[in-house]
């Protein structure tokens, strides 16, 4: 895989499935997105969740560790020889 893009995301249910939308609508598609709720109290989770695509890893976090944390996290994970970083109210 060539890039791992990295999608950290709290209380932003009415932001993430548009900025997920805009990754999935990419014409490049040799890629995985790594997303990472941390522990959101609203449904950012249940957003996140109703997508299905192959290419997406879910990490839902039970404990708030904070932003820094779950960028470290999703780094940590990522496969692909490259990485992009797009926030969960990005489009």
């Amino acid at each position: 895989m060539k890039v791992s893009i990295v999608l950290p995301a709290y209380r932003h249910e009415k932001f993430i499935g548009p900025a997920i939308e805009s990754v999935l609508s990419q014409s490049f598609s040799d890629f995985e997105l790594l997303i990472g709720d941390d522990a959101s109290p609203d449904r950012t989770a249940d957003v996140i969740r109703s997508f299905r695509d192959p290419r997406i890893v879910f990490f839902p976090h039970r404990t708030n560790y904070g932003a820094t944390f779950n960028h470290r996290f999703l780094l940590e994970q990522a496969q692909g020889d490259y990485i992009a970083l797009i926030n969960s109210d990005d489009l």
